[in-house]
C-alpha cells in the first residue's frame, strides 16, 4: 500500500516545488485609494504602472480595460524601485464613459521545469472613478475623501498660478521690466539702436585749400 502512495506523493511534491511566490502591485499613486480604486477627474491624463518582483526570459505583461485587451504581450522593463520590473499603461484623456470601468494588469511568469515551460498567471486590478460634483458624495468614504482633497490641491495650484500672473502684470505696469535695456560687454558700452551719436556715426570733415587762388603775400611796413 505504501509503495502505491509514493508515486502520488512524489508528483504532489514536484508541483508544490514549482509554485512561485511573486508580488504584483501598483506603483505609488496618491489617487489610488484602498489599493483598488483610482480617483479621477474628466480631462486628466493617467499613467498606470504595474510592478512585479520576479522576471524570466519569456515573461510578459498584458492589459485589459473593461474586459477588452488594450495592450498585449509587453516585456517587463526595470523599474525605478530596486528589485522590481514594470509595465506602463497610459490613458491619454479621462472621459465620463470610463466611470467605474475596471483596468487589469496581467502578468505571465514563465517557468521551465523538466524541459517544459509553463506560465504562472498573476493580476492586479483597479476601478476607475470619474468624479463629478453630483457623484462626489456617493462613492464611498475613502473615494469621496480623496476627491475633496484633490479639489483643494487643484484650487491651491490655481491660486498660486494666479498670484504669479498678477505679480508679473504689476512689474510690467510699473515699468520694472524694460524692453530697451543697454547691455554692457566688458568695458564697451553698446548704445541702443535709436540713439544718435554724431561723434562716431558722422564721417570726419576734411578741409582742403583751393589750388586756383594766388597765395597772399604779406609785407611788413618799413
Amino acid at each position: 500500500m505504501l509503495f502505491n502512495i509514493l508515486p502520488v506523493l512524489f508528483i504532489l511534491l514536484l508541483f508544490t516545488s514549482i509554485e512561485v511566490s511573486l508580488e504584483i502591485k501598483w506603483n505609488t499613486n496618491p489617487d489610488l485609494v484602498e489599493n483598488s480604486n483610482l480617483v479621477l477627474f474628466m480631462g486628466e491624463r493617467v499613467d498606470l504602472v504595474c510592478l512585479v518582483n520576479d522576471v524570466s526570459p519569456n515573461s510578459y505583461f498584458w492589459w485589459e480595460m473593461n474586459g477588452e485587451n488594450v495592450k498585449k504581450h509587453e516585456k517587463p522593463i526595470p523599474a525605478e524601485e530596486k528589485g522590481y520590473w514594470m509595465s506602463l499603461f497610459n490613458i491619454p484623456i479621462v472621459t465620463p464613459e470610463m466611470d467605474e470601468m475596471t483596468v487589469v494588469c496581467h502578468y505571465c511568469l514563465s517557468v521551465v521545469n523538466g524541459g517544459y515551460e509553463s506560465c504562472n498567471m498573476f493580476y492586479q486590478e483597479v476601478v476607475l472613478h470619474v468624479i463629478t460634483e453630483e457623484s462626489m458624495n456617493s462613492r464611498g468614504e475613502e473615494v469621496s475623501k480623496r476627491a475633496k482633497s484633490k479639489i483643494e490641491e487643484l484650487k491651491a495650484k490655481f491660486a498660486e498660478l494666479k498670484n504669479i500672473f498678477a505679480m508679473n502684470s504689476e512689474l510690467m505696469t510699473n515699468g520694472d521690466i524694460s524692453t530697451n535695456l543697454t547691455p554692457d560687454i566688458g568695458s564697451t558700452r553698446i548704445a541702443p539702436t535709436d540713439s544718435q551719436d554724431t561723434t562716431t556715426d558722422q564721417p570726419a570733415t576734411k578741409h582742403i585749400l583751393p589750388t586756383n587762388q594766388p597765395a597772399t603775400k604779406h609785407t611788413l611796413p618799413t
